[in-house]
């Protein structure tokens, strides 16, 4: 491969990854981000938890066994973008080895809390901590 060649790929792969963040080198200022789940009362474990700022990625976490939950915006990069942020809580729809649940298996959450999400919040600098108390009917 000739010099010039390697050197407009390099930046054509540099920018790629800039753009892949949906922000600069630094990225966004960030908040910690923690809190529970529960639907109906009761924990739910292996939800997955996303606030999406809407004009850069999301920030994702999964619910532990007791319905707990902590937002990384990145592999390695804890919280979520500051300000409002759309709240979407997911099922979980695979085991730990990635294969689909059996439809008896997932637990259904209604669509006001993911796909047509009625739930925001005010990420701001520092530690946050949102529950979510969710309700099947």
């Amino acid at each position: 491969m000739s010099l010039r060649l390697t050197e407009c790929l390099a930046g054509f792969l540099f920018l790629m990854a800039l753009s892949a963040t949906g922000c600069g080198v630094g990225g966004p200022p960030l908040g910690t981000v923690t809190g529970m789940v529960t639907l109906d009362g009761k924990p739910l474990a292996g939800v997955s938890v996303q606030f999406d700022p809407g004009h850069i990625r999301p920030a994702s976490g999964v619910t532990d066994n007791e319905g707990r939950y902590s937002l990384s915006f990145l592999p390695g990069t804890e919280g979520a973008p500051l300000g409002k942020n759309t709240v979407r809580i997911y099922p979980q729809t695979t085991d730990s080895a990635g294969d689909d649940l059996p439809d008896s298996q997932i637990v259904p959450i209604p669509a006001r809390y993911n796909e047509k999400s009625e739930l925001w919040v005010e990420v701001t600098a520092g530690v946050n901590s949102f529950d979510f108390d969710l309700e099947s009917q």
